[in-house]
């Protein structure tokens, strides 16, 4: 039987393009934390230092099924390796990123219940993070992020770096930290754009979290993300 190659549409380029630049971003994420030698070392940041033991404040049982929950959503996403079937590999990829996320998010709720933080809801989960992460809480292995106005955007915390190179090829393998910092920095980038534009059309549909009696709110964000 000869052998045949399906042409490639421009829909399913355009999809293994970006299947590849999403594979990046997380080979980049792993390649910048395992640089550094002190990424688990939370003893040595100052924050948890000066933190006062909450003692009996914590509920341990909550903390204990957050973490399950997490760790079982992890094993969910590894078991697929384990499996010798085209089939269940192919449906069970589409889980593979909300399992990746969740399973981190989890955990990183359950940390967050340890210090006394309360919010139960998934915004306020994030924000909490995204506070801790400007206020240099975690080790610099994951205390990076992006700032500025649209199209202007900052990196802040990423070990030097200042800006993506001139013609770098997301779909190109990581090879070295640099190639790391371009695809973080890359990932920064179009995520902080996406959420934006999210933003701006929750204010088109009227959203009243961006309005105030003075539009004040609303005249910043318009200065942010453009006009």
């Amino acid at each position: 039987m000869p052998f045949s190659i399906t042409p490639q549409t421009p829909e399913t380029l355009n999809t293994n393009f970006a299947a590849k630049v999403f594979f990046n971003h997380f080979s980049a994420i792993k390649h910048y934390i395992a640089s550094f030698e002190d990424r688990y070392e939370l003893r040595q940041m100052a924050y948890y230092n000066r933190l006062a033991s909450r003692g009996n404040q914590i509920d341990v049982a909550e903390i204990k099924k957050l973490l399950w929950n997490a760790w079982s959503t992890e094993q969910a996403l590894k078991i697929g390796n384990l499996i010798d079937n085209a089939d269940y590999y192919k449906y069970a990829l589409h889980w593979s990123f909300p399992q990746a996320y969740y399973s981190v998010f989890l955990v990183l709720k359950a940390f967050q219940k340890t210090q006394g933080c309360t919010s139960n809801n998934h915004d306020g989960t994030i924000n909490q993070f995204n506070q801790s992460v400007i206020s240099g809480h975690y080790p610099q292995a994951i205390n990076f992020y992006a700032r500025g106005e649209w199209k202007e955007t900052v990196f802040c915390n990423l070990n030097g770096f200042s800006s993506i190179e001139e013609g770098f090829n997301g779909a190109g393998k990581v090879q070295n930290i640099q190639d790391a910092k371009n695809q973080l920095a890359m990932f920064l980038k179009s995520t902080r754009e996406q959420n934006a534009k999210a933003k701006r059309a929750r204010i088109n549909k009227n959203d009243l979290r961006f309005h105030s009696k003075k539009a004040r709110c609303l005249q910043i964000f318009l200065k942010l993300v453009g006009t």
